[in-house]
């Protein structure tokens, strides 16, 4: 990777060049130090701080992409990922957080986050478990909770819901789009990427308020 980076640069000393690289894990912190030489040659560093959560072993139920979190069986989120990469030497400005326009849908009997799993498993996530579709087919009334220390809202269900048969689904919506924008200002990052922009679609809406998550995030952003 580091070869292919500077033969880039080299070849292309003009192209704006940038890579994508995974979140971390914080019980099992991984070497960033590469990233740090590949900073050099790279004008973007974009980490993909979305999809950080499932039903894995020795986990409770999380969110997607939480904004913080303390507990090792939730050892998941965007500060503790982005404090890894300051820490491997990766500059501020050149690294990217990502938000996801989707969310996991987890079976009962989990019903929120921070549960012990039993047998729920993550039933849909990605492209069917859209946020248009979040929206418009679980969260009709606006009944949404939110999750004040991991900064990340969520829908909790008494029984399985909708047709993915979902008691919990994690997701992202105006407000944690806002809070992951002011932390960005606040550590001088070089800003957000996004999976995907058309997951995030509402075409029924009125023209100027199709992308309400585009919206909140251009408002919010430096």
């Amino acid at each position: 990777m580091s070869a292919l980076v500077g033969e880039l640069r080299a070849a292309l000393p003009d192209a704006i060049l940038t890579i994508p690289v995974g979140f971390e894990n914080a019980n099992f912190p991984s070497d960033l130090s590469l990233y740090a030489q590949l900073a050099n040659d790279l004008d973007q560093i974009n980490v993909m701080t979305y999809g950080m959560a499932s039903a894995y072993d020795g986990w409770k139920s999380w969110h997607s992409s939480a904004l913080y979190t303390s507990d090792a069986a939730t050892p998941t989120s965007v500060d503790d990922t982005v404090r890894s990469y300051l820490a491997a030497g990766v500059p501020p400005e050149k690294l990217g957080v990502g938000a996801g326009f989707y969310g996991p849908c987890y079976a009962p009997p989990v019903t929120g986050p921070g549960q012990p799993l039993g047998p729920s498993k993550v039933v849909a996530d990605d492209y069917s478990m859209t946020w248009t579709n979040i929206v418009t087919t679980y969260d009709v009334d606006g009944s949404g909770d939110w999750d004040s220390a991991a900064h990340a809202p969520y829908l909790s269900f008494e029984s399985a819901t909708g047709p993915g048969g979902c008691s919990y689904i994690s997701y992202e919506d105006e407000q944690s789009l806002t809070d992951k924008a002011t932390y960005i200002a606040s550590q001088k990052l070089g800003g957000i990427i996004i999976w995907t922009m058309n997951q995030g679609y509402l075409a029924s809406a009125p023209t100027g308020d199709r992308n309400p998550l585009l919206r909140a995030l251009r408002a919010a952003l430096p």
